[in-house]
C-alpha cells in the first residue's frame, strides 16, 4: 500500500488506483470506487461511472471512475 498525501489527493484518502482493461482493448489508469480495497480482485468486472471532480461546482468537469459491477459485489 502506498499513501499519496499530496494535494489534491489528500482529501480523497484512502483511494484505490487501478489499470482497467476495456472490452475494446485499451487500458486506462483510473480510480475504483464503491468497494473496499479488500473486496477487489484482479480481473473482476467493473463499470464506468462519470462524476464531477467537484460536487460543489456546477461547472466542474467530469471524471471517469469505475465501480464493481453488480454481478461481482
Amino acid at each position: 500500500m502506498y499513501v499519496n498525501d499530496l494535494a489534491p489527493f489528500r482529501d480523497q484518502l484512502p483511494y484505490t488506483a487501478a489499470i482497467v482493461e476495456l472490452a475494446e482493448g485499451p487500458k486506462v489508469m483510473t480510480l475504483i470506487e464503491g468497494a473496499a480495497t479488500e473486496q477487489l480482485l484482479i480481473g473482476m468486472a467493473v463499470t464506468a461511472v462519470f462524476r464531477p471532480v467537484d460536487d460543489d461546482d456546477p461547472e466542474s468537469p467530469y471524471l471517469t471512475v469505475f465501480t464493481p459491477t453488480e454481478e461481482t459485489t
